[in-house]
């Protein structure tokens, strides 16, 4: 071999290796996504409509301004009694149970929003009667005397008026039975004239004995009531006050309630009871109660 050929294979042998370049790190794979995995063409999902709150009650009463005309089938007449201050001595009696049965009596109430579900409420009723009756003994009747067997012509007259502020206090969850509170301020009076007409032609004593009592008292109550549709409700409540050997006012009512947009039509039963002091000469004592019908009118729409 030349020496030429020996130099290059010995330069090349001898030569150093190229350094060795490291490999390109391979590339991230990003973290799979928590939610459900949907291909590139899916589109997002449209968001679903929220559900109708079917537990939601409905809207009864208080549903604005409204008035409303009760018809009242009543059937009670006073008693009168003598009270601690009474002068009548026996054989004389200062006692009477007045005669007949009573007659309708009507009724009319105003009702204003207090506050979000609570309603001011302003009441008034009138009634009189009249009836004729025999003394069974010798009377004294707000000093006037009578005589055993005398006619007695009996006329009277109850008026009671009621200003309340029924306030929503809970809302059973389950039922939606609604629980009002009663915060009241009520006022009653009775006023009777008695005559003996048949006396009074034979002789000058006086034969016309009138007398009036009232009572003014706070009351407290509660009231429950309830939907059960879209247009029927029922509704309950009663309150009263009084203290033994004084004064005492109560009232109750139970109803069925037929809602028609902007009136309501209502059938149930009320009584009301009161006695005037009995620390007077004479008191009062009467039960005042039977069905009723009524009619109520909103004067706006509110929520009905």
């Amino acid at each position: 071999m030349s020496p030429l050929f020996v130099s290059l294979v010995f330069l090349w042998l001898t030569a150093p290796l190229p350094a060795q370049q490291p490999a390109p790190p391979p590339p991230a794979v990003p973290p799979p996504p928590k939610g459900p995995v949907t291909g590139p063409s899916t589109p997002p999902a449209a968001p679903e409509a929220a559900p109708a709150k079917s537990g939601e009650p409905y809207t009864i009463e208080d549903g604005g301004f409204s008035i409303q005309l009760n018809y009242w089938l009543t059937q009670s007449e006073p008693i009168l009694r003598g009270g601690k201050a009474t002068t009548v001595r026996p054989p004389e009696s200062p006692d009477l149970d007045f005669p007949g049965k009573g007659k309708p009596t009507p009724e009319v109430m105003l009702s204003i929003p207090a506050g979000r579900e609570h309603t001011l409420r302003a009441s008034y009723l009138r009634t009189q009667s009249s009836g004729n009756t025999t003394a069974a003994r010798d009377l004294a009747l707000f000093s006037v005397g009578y005589k055993q067997g005398d006619l007695l012509a009996t006329r009277y007259r109850l008026e009671h008026a009621k200003l309340s502020w029924d306030y929503l206090s809970y809302t059973f969850a389950a039922s939606q039975i609604r629980v009002k509170t009663l915060w009241e301020l009520q006022y009653a009076a009775v006023k009777t004239t008695i005559d003996a007409p048949i006396r009074a032609a034979t002789t000058t004593d006086e034969t016309i004995a009138e007398g009036n009592k009232y009572v003014i008292l706070p009351a407290l109550g509660l009231g429950l009531e309830q939907a059960v549709g879209k247009r029927f409700r029922w509704e309950a409540k009663g309150s009263g006050f009084g203290l033994p050997k004084r004064s005492g006012i109560w009232n109750a009512e139970a109803s069925a309630v037929l809602n028609l947009r902007r009136f309501e039509v209502l059938f149930g039963a009320k009584a009301l009871w009161l006695k005037s002091s009995p620390k007077d000469d004479a008191f009062f004592r009467q039960t005042h109660w039977g069905p009723y019908v009524g009619l109520r009118w909103y004067l706006e729409p509110g929520k009905r």
